[in-house]
């Protein structure tokens, strides 16, 4: 009896051991300082578009954090580079920011053209007009 039960605690252990192992090589291959500059620089710019978003919404990190039940550093975490969101809480996030992944990711054009709609949304019906007008010239000159 003590024979099989050394054999279970001896293959238990040694399942624990290639557990460590396997968590300890995932660790390391996501280890922000042993990353191509590629990657890095996406870790980053990913980082600085939450940031982004983050402030024009108007909420600080832990309050986003705490909003998302997540702990009061995570969001944080994050745009120091330390962490990356799992895509479950990455949706959740565009969520909570009001953003689709799409515009989260592709946020160049499409900022841009929040704004200047938001800009030309207060101007006078006329000076909507004349910009409308505008536009088709340049679409017309650019075919």
């Amino acid at each position: 009896m003590a024979a099989k039960r050394n054999d279970w605690l001896k293959r238990t252990n040694e399942e624990k051991s290639t557990a460590q192992q396997e968590k300890r090589r995932r660790a390391a291959r996501y280890n922000y300082k042993d990353m191509n500059s590629e990657t890095a620089d996406a870790k980053k710019r990913f980082a600085d578009r939450l940031t982004a978003l983050r402030v024009m919404r108007g909420v600080s990190a832990r309050e986003m954090s705490l909003s998302l039940g997540q702990g009061a550093g995570y969001i944080s975490n994050i745009e120091n580079g330390g962490n990356l969101p799992s895509m479950a809480m990455f949706f959740e996030i565009c969520e909570y920011l009001s953003v689709t992944p799409g515009e989260f990711f592709f946020y160049s054009v499409a900022s841009r053209f929040g704004v200047l709609a938001e800009a030309v949304g207060r101007l006078q019906p006329e000076d909507q007009e004349l910009l409308l007008t505008l536009a088709r010239k340049l679409r017309k000159d650019s075919l």
